[in-house]
């Protein structure tokens, strides 16, 4: 039996068109034919924007469709009767947690929704209990979710309709702000809670999670254009590319093999299933010189000496950063990573003078940033911040405004403005046809871009990026980075880049600071921090995928570089040793 069934589905969203001053409609859907079995897993895949957060909403009956038929649970999810009961039995995590959290504390929020279904208040703190030890949060029962980061923020969303036990729960992106240990952790839950018979629909641009589903749907421009089992749609490598997105990094691995003579023609998902297929086809490795860092003259541009901060005040508060120590040199691109909740917000937010340090320094240019409060303005100037969700800094009804914003509250004259506006735009792969259009009616990775644009009108020094690709689809991913890589090489501007993907951070950071609970775990180059991978685990991090790769096969005794970070380059090194 099927516990979504839908049949011609269509919907659309009025959009304000300004010059018309009047709306429109902006199909997102058309036609869409889906069915999804009880206790199912399925996996939907798609760009942004491409109508698969409308189509969850639909079958929670959060919006109502324009045409079609819904059945959700075998009812009609057009008919306001049976909306509680879909709601109850179809639970739904969403992309921002902010949308979800609505209690000043984590187990009253947590207890909201037992409460609102009338549960025995003895049964109401077993599944509460139950809940956030499922997603390690048990220790912050008693805290303000205000307090919590934005990964800890969503494992408590996640609770929160997992103590409804529903028959059916909606994963809209729900991993995206999650650090690797976390994401590990609800994909397991999501496992289990499959196996109990709960039907999961999983919304996700991480395609190694896709890879767990029974099947898989590929949304395109509001249509299913690809459906099927996981094998099926992950070996059409060049049709996953032409719609924007990716297929799991050993799956893109076998592919690049193939093109180079070597027919891996299994289908491979994780590091473990790629050495068995390498080692079964006679696979020996041949060992050679590992790419050396090269030992430059550095100039320090930012020196952080022994800063603490307490979150609530010193004597009482929680220790967000403990008696860190670094460096940031000049026209370097230093990544940062640790585990949900380590201090990576708050360290950047201590960089910009947002923060201030309760113990310790931290200096610009040799200047501690906090002796003269006045030049704080020009600080924040030379060390611009991109937040998580960056597109929620935008405010302007046109993007010129957006941009100049900036510029003009340093007092630059209209040229001046001009020009740096012109810049920005252009080095986020923007143009001047953009000037007059709303920043909100942009996509998702192109509002990243004006995010970052709306900084480097400022022209920083310094570009701090809090987990800009969190929630883009893969080809949003690979534009966003590559537009930040080429800031680095064509302006010169260091760059810190806080992300939860250990493969994109080490293909462009030349350093990598590894936080744990606030303090410097370590700090080297990726090659230096990777090879640390049983301390990575241990703290609740991942190394990327070619990494895990060589050390299972080094383990088997076969030899492969562990300073290789790209599907590509693997290929190729393992093509230049290969004997066929």
């Amino acid at each position: 039996m099927e516990y979504i069934k839908g049949r011609d589905i269509s919907f659309s969203y009025k959009v304000y068109n300004e010059k018309e001053d009047d709306t429109q409609a902006l199909e997102v859907l058309r036609g869409v034919d889906i069915d999804i079995r009880e206790g199912e897993f399925a996996a939907i895949l798609g760009r942004n924007g491409s109508g698969k957060s409308t189509f969850a909403m639909l079958v929670n009956t959060l919006i109502q469709k324009n045409g079609g038929t819904l059945f959700v649970g075998g009812l009609d999810a057009s008919k306001e009767e049976n909306f509680f009961d879909i709601r109850r039995n179809t639970g739904m995590v969403f992309q921002d947690p902010d949308n979800q959290i609505i209690s000043s504390v984590v187990e009253e929020d947590v207890a909201f929704g037992p409460e609102n279904l009338g549960l025995p208040t003895e049964e109401i703190r077993q599944r509460v209990d139950k809940a956030l030890e499922s997603v390690g949060m048990s220790e912050y029962a008693k805290v303000a979710p205000f307090e919590l980061s934005g990964g800890q923020k969503q494992r408590i969303a996640i609770a929160g309709i997992l103590a409804m036990e529903p028959k059916c729960i909606i994963f809209d992106e729900s991993t995206a702000m999650l650090d690797p240990k976390g994401r590990r952790d609800v994909m397991k839950q999501a496992l289990e809670l499959n196996k109990r018979g709960i039907t999961i629909l999983l919304i996700t641009h991480y395609m190694e999670e896709a890879a767990l589903a029974e099947r898989i749907f590929v949304m395109e421009k509001g249509r299913i254009t690809l459906k099927g089992e996981p094998k099926e749609i992950f070996t059409q490598v060049e049709r996953m590319r032409e719609m924007g997105l990716d297929v799991p990094r050993m799956t893109e691995l076998s592919y690049e093999l193939r093109k180079r003579g070597i027919n891996t023609d299994i289908y491979t998902v994780t590091p473990d299933d790629m050495a068995k297929a390498l080692l079964d086809m006679g696979f020996t490795g041949e060992k050679r010189s590992e790419k050396k860092c090269e030992e430059t003259e550095k100039q320090t541009l930012i020196e952080v000496k022994n800063v603490s901060y307490f979150y609530g005040g010193k004597n009482k508060g929680k220790k967000a950063v403990d008696s860190l120590d670094l460096k940031i040199y000049e026209n370097e691109f230093l990544g940062f990573i640790g585990h949900t909740g380590s201090g990576k917000s708050t360290l950047i937010q201590l960089l910009n003078g947002l923060l201030e340090p309760d113990e310790g320094s931290i200096f610009f240019e040799g200047k501690d940033i906090f002796q003269n409060k006045k030049e704080l303005f020009k600080i924040r100037q030379n060390i611009g911040v991109v937040f998580q969700y960056p597109e929620y800094q935008l405010f302007e009804t046109m993007i010129y405004d957006e941009v100049a914003f900036g510029p003009k509250n340093m007092g630059l004259g209209q040229e001046e403005t001009d020009r740096r506006v012109k810049n920005a735009l252009h080095s986020v792969g923007l143009d001047e046809s953009y000037f007059e259009k709303s920043p909100f009616a942009l996509s998702g990775g192109q509002k990243r871009r004006l995010a970052i644009a709306s900084i480097l009108a400022m022209e920083p020094k310094v570009l701090v990026l809090d987990e800009p690709m969190a929630g883009l689809d893969p080809a949003g991913r690979r534009e966003i980075l590559s537009n930040i890589k080429a800031l680095q090489r064509n302006y010169g501007i260091t760059i810190v880049l806080v992300s939860h993907s250990m493969d994109e951070v080490a293909a462009v950071a030349d350093r990598i600071l590894v936080m744990n609970e606030g303090k410097k775990e370590m700090v080297g180059s990726p090659k230096e921090v990777f090879e640390n991978t049983k301390r990575l685990e241990e703290i609740g991090l991942d190394v990327p995928q070619p990494t895990k790769l060589s050390n299972i096969l080094k383990e088997k005794g076969v030899y492969m570089p562990s300073d290789i970070f790209s599907m590509r380059e693997a290929a190729k090194y393992i093509k230049s040793v290969w004997r066929s």
